[in-house]
């Protein structure tokens, strides 16, 4: 039988601030601890062309921030792009990549 550490976000906290995860890429998710890949040329390419994107797209409505961590009740992600606006246009995950990748 397989059992895993549930930690707090307060815990995950305390690690980062005593510097045990500071050379470890993770996420604190659903209170499990995840490695997390090196970020590639690909997906650096797509993330930077994306938040761009955002920007140009939501200007004067909202701040489009990368890579920061946001503090949820059993979680600490640190997603690629997140804009802390609501409503925010629907966009379909295919048109946003089009729109990428032709500016």
């Amino acid at each position: 039988m397989r059992t895993l550490t549930q930690w707090s976000v307060t815990d995950y906290q305390q690690m980062q601030a005593h510097g045990l995860l500071d050379h470890r890429r993770c996420e604190l998710i659903n209170g499990e601890i995840w490695d997390m890949p090196p970020e590639g040329p690909l997906h650096r390419f797509v993330n930077d062309r994306g938040a761009e994107y955002l920007r140009r797209l939501l200007q004067g409505k909202a701040k489009v921030f990368e890579a920061h961590p946001i503090t949820l009740t059993t979680s600490e992600p640190q997603p690629d792009l997140r804009s802390p606006i609501f409503p925010i246009p629907i966009i379909s995950p295919a048109i946003l990549i089009q729109k990428i990748f032709t500016g």
